[in-house]
């Protein structure tokens, strides 16, 4: 594995460098399959690999896995990408809004129809308010217009 991990540290810092990102810090954090890899890079310009609603660090992570998967075959981890923590504090927000969403379609006895979020986002307000007895969430649509719907659960 430690052969694997310094491939995916290579890889990542290739990419980095290429782009002509100077300074940054790379972390790998292997985990057991079937869970992704953690790829943590800090980097004082980080704004501009996130993106605006972070679409070029999805841009970053599809072309790091492809790279990864090509390189290392059948053995390649599924790797996910934060960019100066943007990650984790955007899915901190997203559990304290679904929570908010959650009360309020308590409230009203009503579905609320969230805007369109990436896969990663959708999941994790299904994710934070799977345990809800009163509510149910589905996701809707399709590609860039796919949104989750939380509802009371009805039965």
């Amino acid at each position: 594995m430690l052969n694997q991990v310094e491939h995916v540290d290579g890889i990542v810092r290739g990419l980095l460098s290429g782009m002509g990102l100077g300074d940054f810090d790379v972390r790998i954090e292997p985990a057991a399959t079937p869970e992704p890899w953690q790829v943590l890079i800090a980097m004082r310009e980080g704004r501009f690999l996130i993106g605006k609603g972070g679409d070029n660090l999805k841009a970053f992570e599809h072309l790091l896995r492809v790279l990864v998967s090509r390189q290392l075959g059948a053995e390649a981890p599924l790797v996910v990408c934060d960019i100066n923590n943007y990650r984790r504090e955007r899915a901190e927000y997203l559990r304290s809004f679904a929570r908010q969403v959650a009360q309020q379609v308590k409230l009203e006895q009503r579905p609320i129809q969230l805007r369109p979020m990436s896969a990663f986002e959708r999941r994790v307000i299904h994710v934070e308010l799977a345990t809800r007895p009163d509510i149910m969430t589905e996701s809707q649509g399709e590609g860039d217009a796919r949104r989750v719907v939380v509802r009371p659960y009805t039965v």
